[in-house]
């Protein structure tokens, strides 16, 4: 892939591998906190998926990695048209949600942005900077001391809890360009494919992944940043 002239200051690639850094940062991060506190989805919950898309949020930029892959595969229609399908319609859910999956829901698990990752696992501060777990309902409804139990951990200093607007200001300078603003996570993953497709068609391939005939023939299977979270 032709990616030359589009990884200095202001590209679209600017900070893929900073991201995907920083999502596996914070995946050790809540595996660390599910581990002290004890907190932990119901199994074969998938209820924070199962609502309307408009409730998700996530920045462009965050959508970026999945939106680079669905052209290199080939993709990018299908899901154009999953969206156009879902827009209009108030209920529509998120379009990665697959209720034929085993377990959870979401068909971009390893790609998913911020605020699923965050979701039943982060806090915010209080006026006093005091870390306030956001317990999920379902949590406290299989155990209502749940939410008690973690803050009493977390006051003690036994456990520490990510902290929501700290890792959104760390993709944000990742990236002020498309880091900041968020949409609905169907919007974001529309504007995202369409920036992708843009910008690989400049770099030499065209949006469906398939080498431009001036471009590097690189494997279309193979993202311009690292490994998934």
């Amino acid at each position: 892939m032709a990616l030359a002239g589009f990884t200095g200051n202001g590209s679209l690639w600017d900070g893929l591998n900073d991201l995907m850094k920083l999502y596996r940062e914070l995946d050790d991060a809540i595996a660390k906190f599910i581990e002290g506190s004890g907190l932990a989805c119901p199994v074969g919950c998938r209820i924070c998926c199962d609502t309307q898309a408009t409730k998700i949020e996530a920045t462009v930029f965050e959508l970026l990695p999945q939106a680079i892959i669905a052209c290199h595969e080939g993709r990018a229609s299908y899901w154009l048209n999953m969206l156009a399908i879902a827009q209009g319609d108030a209920e529509a859910r998120c379009v990665f949600l697959d209720h034929n999956l085993p377990q959870g829901g979401c068909s971009i698990y390893h790609c998913r942005p911020l605020l699923c990752r965050l979701f039943g696992f982060a806090a915010v501060l209080d006026k006093d900077a005091r870390p306030l777990p956001l317990v999920c309902r379902q949590m406290k409804t299989a155990d209502p001391e749940v939410g008690c139990h973690a803050q009493q951990l977390i006051d003690d200093g036994v456990v520490e809890v990510p902290i929501s607007v700290y890792y959104a200001s760390r993709i944000a300078a990742i990236n002020p360009t498309h880091g900041q603003g968020l949409l609905s996570i169907n919007e974001a993953f529309r504007n995202a494919i369409q920036l992708a497709g843009l910008y690989l068609a400049l770099a030499g391939s065209d949006s469906g992944g398939r080498p431009h005939p001036d471009g590097d023939d690189n494997s279309p299977h193979t993202p311009p940043f690292g490994r998934s979270a």
